[in-house]
């Protein structure tokens, strides 16, 4: 079992899945929404392999987000993964915040299986004006008995920031975003894949190293 409260490894995170979180922003804006950001240990600590997209309207624990978790918790490992991270974004571009209450009740929630679930916070107004990764994303880390603490060690890889970000920026221009599945759009039409298989394909084509 990977040992991720206090973060005692480094976090990297490929560029495919933090561009997901921004495209799940870009077709739901001014809504509140959520996900899961998905990982498999490393020498030296985990890399972010994936974002699952959650929901765009009740984003608290619900019986919905119980069957997501369940669904994700088989598909985790049946590909060798692990739910690691926890992502929001809030509906007031910019209002970031250190996790609050529903952050903590999802993460304890998926603690129970993947001890020590991080939270993550994208910035969309950064995209206009980037300056560092760490401005892009922002991590906190929970040491047992402690409070919630921004993470020192994370980042993207293999990729510098301009790149990702001239990516990003294509990928939203072409209207890739619209074609991303979250729980929400797939409870209401079951024939549309949470998984963003097609999707993945595109991210992975764009973000080649």
């Amino acid at each position: 079992m990977r040992k991720l409260r206090g973060m005692s490894g480094n976090l990297n995170f490929l560029p495919a899945a933090v561009a997901k979180t921004y495209l799940h922003a870009a077709k739901y804006p001014n809504h509140p929404l959520n996900g899961v950001l998905l990982a498999s240990e490393t020498e030296d600590g985990l890399l972010v392999k994936d974002a699952i997209p959650f929901f765009h309207s009740q984003l608290e624990l619900t019986p919905m987000l119980e069957i997501a978790l369940c669904q994700i918790d088989a598909y985790c490992k049946a590909n060798d993964l692990q739910i690691a991270g926890y992502y929001e974004v809030e509906d007031t571009p910019g209002n970031l915040k250190k996790p609050g209450f529903r952050a903590n009740c999802i993460t304890e929630r998926i603690s129970e299986h993947y001890p020590g679930t991080f939270v993550m916070f994208p910035d969309v107004r950064a995209l206009f004006e980037p300056t560092e990764f760490k401005n892009m994303v922002y991590v906190y880390t929970c040491p047992p008995g402690d409070k919630w603490k921004s993470a020192k060690s994370y980042g993207l890889l293999d990729l510098d920031l301009a790149d990702f970000v001239s990516g990003l920026r294509v990928l939203m221009q072409d209207g890739v975003h619209k074609t991303l599945t979250d729980f929400d759009d797939h409870l209401d039409d079951i024939s549309l894949d949470w998984k963003n298989r097609n999707l993945n394909e595109r991210l992975k084509a764009t973000f080649a190293a």
